[in-house]
């Protein structure tokens, strides 16, 4: 087993991370009458986090020439079973932080998983990519992790 620390040096490789992201999911869409899975957690969070690339980014982003550093992960929480999404992402230099922020909540006011409210902290050291692992790595979602 790997240690822990080996993940927090390695996704500090992806960028200076400004910013952590806690995104809560429905259990289930009363709509369409679906229930959660986990299987759906890559594709909510490669959605998520290609809509906020292409908000900020737009063609460079399309071009392949721009996008956020990213790191996803996923888990079911312990006490409500409620699944989420904990992505640490960096800010581009260009967007002051209440701007960056009010685009992540926009994006996420689209998501049609979303569920209740959206955390957003400032992150303030690497401990918390080993919060998000957790001591296990098939926790991260490798297709929404992304160098910036």
């Amino acid at each position: 087993m790997i240690p822990r620390f080996a993940y927090q040096m390695y996704f500090e490789s992806y960028g200076s991370f400004t910013d952590v992201v806690t995104i809560l999911l429905k259990k289930r869409l009363a709509n369409h009458g679906t229930v959660w899975r986990d299987e759906y957690a890559e594709n909510n969070a490669i959605w998520y986090i290609s809509r906020l690339n292409r908000r900020i980014y737009g063609r460079k982003y399309t071009g392949g020439h721009k996008r956020l550093a990213t790191v996803v992960s996923y888990e079911v929480g312990d006490l409500t079973h409620r699944p989420h999404l904990h992505i640490a992402i960096e800010r581009p230099a260009n967007l002051n932080k209440s701007k960056f922020r009010q685009i992540i909540m926009e994006v996420f006011g689209r998501m049609e998983w979303a569920y209740g409210t959206i955390d957003i902290r400032d992150y303030k050291s690497a401990p918390f990519l080993r919060y998000m692992c957790k001591g296990d790595f098939e926790k991260i979602i490798l297709g929404a992790c992304s160098r910036g």
